[in-house]
């Protein structure tokens, strides 16, 4: 840190707001880095402001053209302004690792003009950093290039670089010392140790930029030379195990990397995969960091609105990005427009334990600060027979409220597990041959599936070992509603559902409009409902 008086650089941090002169609807800053010859000496900065148009920027009110880089980074694990830099000739402090980058990146003989999320855009301003944050994709469009700033080399950082510059010509020998396993271990450190990779922002700064360098302490790439020899090094990994906490820090490196490089060439995004890309792109940050947890979901829409565009802008109806609003209201308007996108309800259908959901969340929401097994089901077998209809528009401004409309099947009359009584249970044969093309789990993050060693009863047994260890699943009595559920009988038939732990006696089982599963509720006051989550019915034979 800056040798200076405490007291001294809380009222700079508070007095540097002065350097912002207010933006119109398609403008932004730009810092102008000036060169040193000297990389200890003073960094001085300008700030000016410029004008966004379809082929690029420009000086704001002129016609002069503004060629600049935009910065791909992280705040770090010490986000909190610390070191001190000069823009417009007053003290401006930022983080350690911009300041580092800075200095690497400060040319030694011209200016540089940079953008620079934490210094171009007013980040007391709330207004403005909502305004800024809906232009991110297009600012980061328009840079001539964007530079990655991975932060100062560790390790063995140096020697990776050496060989994506010697190796990462498209028809160079990639075969020379890809086999050597330090050049793998290398690969998996640095995106294990470089907090850049774990950041939510990266998917789209990448996938917008013309052209990408990456640059770690004095070390510097071009984006195609470092993808051309990971790929070797680290060939696509098997990243969907339901089996593991995907808190664990070997899978969710192995996940971060593998789905970021999916991310950044969403022309592989086909057919069923682009009907789910609102989903499953906002789902995906649950994996990644942000320092707001608003940005798990304002991060994505500049990338969601690019890759939809030809298909129908999923973004649109969306509500505006809005930093005032609680990370409650957010990730409830990221689960309605998933409802009013699809016209179903699949974004319910997810198994995971629900006692991880955070307070200040309603119940149906899904917390996205957690990174947690979450889980959907190959239906087969499990498939719930009923009449389908859409599901009713969700309203936005009904905070804490989602609409369902459906019947009721019947009341949880027992949480007592009826297989430690002796009761078996075992699908038949014929059933499971006619009904059911494969018992398997699916991703929430990924297109990818898991399908059990065995299929039939065996596989049918694995899944349910797999919901009852990750998602805390029970097994609970069901007293079926009249004639709902087709052919029951309760002279003949007995009834089971397989739901979250915190169902109790007296909860109800529903079939919604938009479900393919029914789901648990809990009556509350006022004629509303506490959201418990999908179930799983079986219905057997009573053998005398």
């Amino acid at each position: 840190m800056n040798s200076i008086d405490v007291s001294e650089r809380e009222a700079q941090l508070k007095a540097q707001c002065q350097v912002y002169q207010p933006l119109g609807p398609a403008q932004t800053r730009l810092l102008r880095v000036h060169s040193s010859a000297n990389p200890q000496s003073q960094i001085l900065c300008d700030l000016f402001t410029v004008d966004l148009k379809k082929s690029g920027a420009t000086v704001a009110g002129s016609s002069v053209k503004a060629r600049y880089e935009a910065l791909s980074y992280t705040w770090g694990d010490h986000p909190q302004p610390s070191s001190m830099i000069q823009v417009n000739g007053l003290p401006f402090w930022v983080s350690a690792n911009l300041f580092e980058g800075l200095q690497e990146l400060r040319h030694l003989g011209q200016d540089r003009v940079l953008w620079i999320d934490a210094v171009c855009i007013n980040q007391k301003d709330l207004s403005e950093k909502s305004a800024q944050v809906g232009l991110m994709f297009s600012i980061y469009l328009k840079a001539h290039r964007v530079v990655v700033w991975l932060g100062l080399p560790t390790g063995n950082d140096a020697e990776l670089f050496a060989l994506f510059n010697a190796h990462g010509t498209k028809g160079s020998n990639r075969k020379a010392f890809f086999d050597a396993k330090a050049a793998r271990k290398a690969a998996s450190e640095l995106i294990k140790i470089k907090l850049w990779f774990r950041r939510t922002w990266i998917r789209q700064e990448v996938q917008a930029a013309r052209e990408v360098h990456i640059a770690c302490g004095c070390h510097e790439c071009t984006f195609d030379q470092f993808m051309y020899v990971m790929e070797e090094l680290l060939p696509d990994l098997d990243i969907f195990r339901p089996h593991q906490d995907p808190q664990e820090q070997a899978l969710r490196t192995k996940q971060t990397y593998v789905l970021f490089k999916f991310d950044c060439n969403y022309r592989q995004y086909r057919g069923e995969v682009y009907r789910q890309v609102w989903f499953t792109m906002i789902m995906r940050s649950s994996l990644y960091e942000a320092t707001l947890p608003q940005d798990k979901v304002f991060a994505v829409l500049g990338i969601i609105a690019e890759m939809t565009k030809k298909e129908g802008d999923e973004t649109i109806g969306f509500p505006e990005i809005d930093y005032s609003k609680t990370v409650s209201l957010v990730y409830q308007d990221f689960l309605k427009h998933s409802i009013n996108v699809s016209e179903d309800l699949a974004c319910l259908q997810i198994f995971h334990n629900r006692s991880t959901t955070a307070k200040d969340l309603p119940s149906w929401a899904i917390d996205l600060r957690q990174n947690i097994t979450r889980l959907r089901i190959q239906l087969g077998v499990f498939h719930f027979c009923a009449s389908w209809a859409r599901p009713p528009r969700q309203i936005y401004s009904e905070h804490g409220l989602l609409q369902l409309e459906g019947r009721r099947i019947g009341v949880i009359h027992s949480t007592a597990c009826p297989w430690e009584s002796g009761l078996h249970r075992e699908y038949n044969s014929s059933f499971l041959a006619y009904q059911c093309n494969g018992v398997g789990l699916e991703s929430c993050i990924s297109s990818d599936k898991w399908m059990p060693k065995n299929q039939g009863n065996k596989g049918i047994e694995e899944l349910y070992k797999i919901l009852e260890e990750r998602c805390l699943y029970v097994w609970v009595g069901l007293e079926p509603k009249g004639f709902v559920l087709e052919g029951y009988n309760s002279f003949r038939h007995q009834c089971y559902a397989f739901v979250s732990h915190l169902v109790r006696a007296g909860d109800i089982m529903i079939h919604a409009s938009g479900s393919d599963l029914p789901f648990i509720l809990r009556p509350e006051a006022h004629g509303r409902f506490m959201f418990l989550g999908p179930a799983l019915v079986i219905m057997g034979m009573i053998r005398i």
